[in-house]
């Protein structure tokens, strides 16, 4: 099942999405059991929001070998080691959403990223059970602002993030094997990233038992699965698409804007890079 969240005349709410209708959720998206209810609209009526309200992002770094030699950085031992931290959820915007540039920010990447959305509390699960907790999958355009080389600012203060510098959507999957899904990342049209989840250094329910041993995640918390090779610059005027097979396509664009203030990402690792 597809499960969107819009809004419709002022209403916020989920639906799941077939043959571009949205129909309704009986008992609610965190249901053990997903029934599909009554059409409430087509999909262009409405406005597509982040597929999720997570109290917490959870970012993974380096869980791409190609990722880690394009950055200079070892290979972790286990997810994220040396490269995770929480993005605040006032970074999300949806699918379509303007991606906003601080005119004063004189390096801004992307990268996409596979995401993983929670169903159920979770602490301390093994990686066998760790699947009967995720939702589902969808999909991330991590962004963020980078000093250039030679910086003095202490680290890792050197990456910053800021509103709208974590789209997601358009959708999220549930019964999704994401074991092996092609996926490639295109500015202006042009082939960026190229790559598939069975190149992750550590799959989702590995992911997911690993965080789970130091922080208790919630239904709706959002986890960035990392990103590969091909990052690069993203500008004012550039369209961004990241495609995944199996979820769909994530599209925004880029736009300067000024007197934003960073948010404040929270560092459980930091190596640098």
């Amino acid at each position: 099942m597809k499960l969107v969240r819009y809004r419709q005349d002022g209403v916020t709410s989920y639906g799941a999405l077939e043959d571009g209708l949205i129909y309704s959720i009986v008992g609610g998206v965190f249901a053990n059991d997903l029934i599909r209810g009554e059409p409430v609209g087509g999909s262009e009526a409405v406005e597509w929001l982040p597929p999720c309200e997570p109290q917490t992002i959870t970012s993974i770094g380096a869980n791409y070998a190609s990722r880690c030699r394009e950055n200079n950085l070892a290979i972790p031992t286990e997810p994220g080691r040396g490269d995770r931290f929480y993005i605040p959820p006032e970074a999300l915007t949806g699918p379509g959403g303007l991606i906003r540039i601080p005119t004063h920010e004189s390096r801004v990447e992307y990268g996409g990223e596979l995401g993983i959305v929670m169903r159920r509390t979770c602490r301390n699960v093994t990686v066998e059970q760790a699947h009967d907790f995720i939702l589902g999958y969808t999909i991330i355009q991590n962004v963020w602002a980078k000093d250039p080389p030679g910086s003095t600012r202490p680290a890792p203060q050197r990456i910053r993030a800021y509103h709208t510098f974590c789209p997601a959507g358009p959708c999220i999957v549930t019964g999704l094997d994401a074991s092996d899904l092609a996926w490639e990342t295109r500015v202006n049209g042009v082939i960026r990233q190229q790559a598939r989840t069975s190149e992750m250094l550590f799959g989702p329910a590995e992911i997911v038992a690993n965080i789970s041993t130091w922080h208790t995640l919630q239904p709706g918390d959002l986890i960035q699965c990392g990103t590969a090779s091909g990052v690069g610059l993203l500008k004012p005027g550039d369209v961004c698409e990241v495609t995944f097979e199996g979820i769909g396509v994530l599209r925004n664009w880029a736009v300067a804007s000024e007197d934003m203030q960073a948010l404040d990402l929270v560092w459980i690792e930091y190596r640098g890079g």
